[in-house]
């Protein structure tokens, strides 16, 4: 069951950061991930509102997405912030698009909502 869905409400920021830190500790990305789950619950609280399943799936697939983007963005950590924003705004507007696809509970992973 996913964190936040026996209550209906959005995991916390804590809560997310938390389970996606070990897995992106290897690709040194902690600052900007830490940075973009926080924004992407308040972006999903305030704009989209979707089965928190399906939300806990897209901050997967998003933050999946940003670490490479991050690790590619050397120029600075402005640009990797700028980029990982861009990113978040991305996955949101792509989550309206195949949120139909999946339902609450499922195993399936929906692609990511960009290349």
């Amino acid at each position: 069951v996913a964190p936040g869905s026996e209550t209906g409400v959005a995991p916390s920021p804590k809560q997310l950061s938390g389970q996606r830190r070990i897995g992106l500790m290897e690709g040194g990305v902690v600052v900007v991930e830490t940075v973009v789950v926080v924004v992407l619950v308040v972006v999903v609280d305030k704009v989209v509102v979707v089965v928190v399943d399906v939300v806990v799936v897209v901050v997967n697939v998003v933050v999946v997405n940003v670490a490479v983007v991050s690790c590619i963005c050397i120029a600075g950590p402005l640009v990797g912030m700028v980029q990982s924003v861009v990113v978040v705004v991305a996955g949101v507007i792509g989550a309206r698009v195949f949120a139909a696809d999946v339902q609450p509970g499922s195993s399936v992973q929906p692609r990511p909502a960009f290349v």
